[in-house]
């Protein structure tokens, strides 16, 4: 039988008990961390990587991706083909970054594109916007960005930014130095302006043929102010348990 001391109170607990009492504990200290604790957790970008529809080797189609939507100016989507095809704008871009996505790929020709989202913007959150930034050989590199905001109005309620990496792409000689991985991250209040409205993913370009591929969004949870006690508890819970695997239980 053995004395077990949670604050200032002695419970006895039998040998037999131990194992479960201490995984009970487990449980209740993982549960208060991940309450606190955020994590990233995926949104849904459809065509987020612009192979739908499917076209054929070395085509680009004059019109706007499935899914996405554009403001002013134009855009397209194409499949690349390097190595010939009906256009040889294709063999003018490098191959995507991500070896698992495929070639197809989106280009603005002055419109911005973007797309209204199923999720909706959320208060506490940091949000994580990555996308894959090109440009072509015969250009010179873009000057545009990614933002995010809420609502299905193009340019309206836009989040405050914070650029983690947005290096111009320079695509030269080097048959892998025409893209970017361009990341941006937002961060929400406890109320924000728009607050439960559509999130909306925008690839904002200057005009020059820019390359889009690849969008991908996450969303992580900020603790408020009054859940750090919860982060206390659960630290207090896991360093009592690592005590009681220890033996070192107070009689």
């Amino acid at each position: 039988m053995k004395n077990i001391l949670i604050g200032s109170k002695f419970f006895r607990i039998c040998d037999h008990s131990r194992s479960r009492f201490v995984a009970i504990c487990s449980i209740a200290a993982c549960s208060l961390l991940f309450r606190v604790v955020g994590h990233a957790t995926p949104i849904t970008v459809l065509n987020h990587s612009f192979e739908v529809d499917d076209i054929a080797d070395g085509i680009n189609l004059n019109v706007v991706p499935p899914s996405w939507s554009v403001s002013g100016g134009g855009a397209s989507y194409l499949d690349r083909n390097p190595d010939g095809g009906a256009n040889a704008f294709n063999q003018q871009i490098d191959p995507t970054p991500d070896p698992m996505d495929a070639e197809q790929l989106a280009w603005s020709n002055g419109g911005d594109l973007f797309q209204v989202l199923g999720t909706g913007l959320a208060a506490n959150t940091r949000y994580t916007l990555t996308v894959d930034v090109g440009d072509r050989t015969n250009l010179a590199a873009p000057v545009n960005a990614i933002r995010l905001g809420s609502g299905s109005a193009f340019g309206s309620d836009l989040l405050s930014a914070t650029i983690m990496s947005n290096a111009a792409p320079l695509n030269g000689a080097d048959p892998n130095d025409g893209w970017e991985v361009w990341v941006s991250t937002f961060i929400t209040g406890s109320n924000p302006l728009g607050l439960g409205d559509p999130l909306r993913v925008e690839l904002v370009s200057d005009g020059v043929q820019v390359l889009f591929d690849n969008v991908r969004l996450d969303a992580t949870v900020i603790p408020e102010p009054g859940a750090v006690p919860l982060l206390v508890l659960g630290g207090v819970i896991l360093t009592f348990i690592r005590r009681g695997r220890g033996g070192d239980f107070p009689q």
